[in-house]
């Protein structure tokens, strides 16, 4: 079949082959590569070849912190994950970044609530103070004190300790910390029973094994004298039964009276009766066991667990000396640093000297600087109790501590006895021999006084009667010789005592001593006003100073519960807060 052809001449010159034309182009190719050799053979004669410099493909940071991602992830979905497989290693690595993010965030509202918690703990109403001198300063002014809240030993003298740090605290109340000779004493102390468990040495002399449960092991339990032999079973073992029980017992053991209870020697004398009648800890001649402490007075072994307690056991004190923080530790405990005698925190500045050289007194607040020694051998009197007494109120009749102690009477309060006895001058022709050799009741009748002078005729309550006459000496002296105090009313002045109180509202007479008691005898208080720390220290009582007035209280009233000081400063809120705390808290 023939193909047809649109143009002849066309297909002449497209379709005809020249050897001479189609060579051209190949001899043009040669002579220009010919040349190109010849122009670079005599560049290279001039200078020489240089290699050609090959691009390096170096990996920047973030490549190679992402190809470590990428191998981490790879372990993780190997070992542990597969499915991280499907995900990128960018992917992964924000994954990673919000996890730490959030537990950094937790981290931080764990420390935030933490710290509000330890706050609330805190008692608001404790103030930031910073004690200064002997007399507490007075706060207020251009710089008053913050009220920002501080523990309560901001209040302590500056040679008694709290031991903080020491003791064990519950588990459940952190804050009660319970003592350390009262950690596994065979008592529970805190609410959560937490210091009588995981117990390693028991204070106790006997202790046991007793398993909590099927799937928790046994755990030491601490018994004392009276769970030994009472018929219920502590020990898992029954020991605390079966042990001490046998017909006969051994020559070093002890029998108890009427039992076939036997006792070793070691819990004999330990100051734990485990006899039902105490026998064994009978004759034990100041030889005490295990820590057990003798006391003279009452011939006993004071047990470990009262020891430096705080509680005196002993009548002389002995099983509060001698202590160490780790053992007068607690809450509610306070140790006197120089004498190591163990207090209870209540008695630290209520005015009254428990420590040697007065340590548990010294700069508190409210308190009045110790007079100088000329001024208590002059002004004071050591009483049988041990503290020191005004010689008005020692000398009064009133203190039967102090009744060998005066040589003379107060004459303003007082009726010195034939036999020298000091009684109060109430008790003068009150019927009763309160002299002993009846002294006060002679020349009672108002017919013998008046051979004596002038006399001042005493009325009943209901004023129909004389029921006693007094010289008329004593009529406004302030002193009430009337048993209804008839004889210092009505009064113009109080001539016949010029110590006496002399109150213009109610024209009555008061006796010296109801100077800055702390008790508000005229309705304008006239008799408490500007009193000075001579004044309130002649009380028989602990007085508290306010620091911020000329005002005094007894200790144990001036708060009730907030400060009774005019214009009370942040110390005296200080002291009555403190007070409370301790009152309510035992801390």
């Amino acid at each position: 079949m023939e193909i047809p052809y649109r143009d002849d001449e066309d297909f002449d010159r497209r379709g005809s082959y020249s050897p001479e034309e189609a060579a051209e182009p190949l001899k043009r190719l040669n002579s220009s590569m010919e040349g190109s050799r010849v122009a670079s053979f005599k560049d290279s004669r001039l200078e020489p070849v240089r290699p050609a410099r090959v691009r390096e493909n170096t990996p920047s940071f973030w490549q190679r912190f992402l190809a470590r991602v990428q191998a981490f992830k790879d372990f993780l979905s190997v070992h542990y994950c597969p499915f991280l497989d499907n995900i990128s290693a960018t992917v992964f690595l924000i994954i990673i970044i919000v996890i730490i993010l959030a537990l950094l965030a937790i981290i931080a509202i764990v420390v935030a609530l933490a710290a509000a918690s330890s706050k609330k703990q805190e008692p608001h109403s404790l103030l930031q103070m910073q004690r200064t001198h002997t007399n507490w300063p007075h706060v207020e002014g251009e710089n008053p004190l913050s009220l920002k809240l501080v523990s309560s030993k901001a209040l302590l003298p500056p040679n008694v300790s709290f031991c903080d740090g020491f003791g064990f605290s519950c588990t459940s109340l952190p804050s009660l910390v319970i003592g350390t000779l009262q950690r596994c004493d065979g008592v529970v102390d805190c609410p959560d029973g937490s210091d009588e468990v995981g117990c390693k040495v028991c204070q106790t002399v006997f202790s046991c094994n007793v398993a909590s449960s099927r799937n928790k092991p046994a755990h030491l339990v601490c018994l004392r004298g009276s769970s030994i032999s009472d018929g219920v079973k502590d020990c898992a073992d029954n020991s605390d039964e079966s042990r001490f029980r046998r017909k006969k017992c051994a020559e070093e053991e002890f029998r108890c009276h009427g039992t076939d209870v036997c006792l070793p020697s070691e819990l004999l004398c330990d100051g734990d009766a485990h006899c039902r009648g105490g026998e064994d800890e009978l004759q034990c001649e100041g030889k005490c066991r295990t820590g057990s402490r003798w006391c003279d007075l009452s011939k006993r072994c004071i047990p470990k667990w009262q020891i430096c307690d705080g509680i005196t056991n002993c009548a002389d004190g002995t099983d509060e000396k001698n202590c160490s923080c780790r053992e007068c530790s607690g809450n509610g405990k306070a140790l006197c640093k120089n004498s190591k005698i163990c207090l209870d925190r209540s008695r630290i500045c209520d005015g009254i000297v428990d420590c040697p050289n007065g340590d548990d007194e010294s700069q508190c607040p409210g308190s009045c600087p110790r007079p100088p020694s000329y001024i208590m051998d002059r002004d004071m009197l050591l009483c049988s109790d041990g503290r020191y007494y005004n010689r008005k109120y020692a000398c009064s009749g009133l203190l039967k501590q102090c009744q060998d102690k005066c040589s003379n009477c107060d004459l303003e309060v007082a009726f010195t006895c034939k036999n020298n006895k000091c009684i109060p001058r109430a008790s003068v022709c009150d019927g009763l021999n309160d002299c002993g050799d009846s002294s006060d009741e002679e020349d009672c009748g108002c017919a013998a006084m008046k051979k004596l002078g002038e006399v001042t005729q005493c009325g009943s309550a209901s004023g129909n009667a004389v029921v006693k006459c007094i010289p008329a000496s004593r009529r406004c002296d302030g002193y009430e010789d009337c048993p209804g105090g008839d004889d210092e009313r009505n009064c113009d002045n109080c001539s016949g005592n010029p110590n006496a109180i002399y109150c213009n509202l109610t024209r009555t007479c008061y006796p010296s001593t109801k100077r800055c008691d702390g008790f508000e005898d005229c309705p304008n208080g006239i008799d408490e006003k500007d009193c000075t720390c001579e004044e309130c220290g002649k009380q028989p009582y602990p007085m508290y100073m306010c620091s911020g007035s000329a005002r005094c209280f007894p200790r144990s009233r001036v708060c009730s519960p907030f400060s009774r000081c005019p214009d009370a400063t942040e110390i005296d809120k200080l002291f009555c807060a403190n007070k409370a705390r301790t009152s309510y808290f035992g801390l």
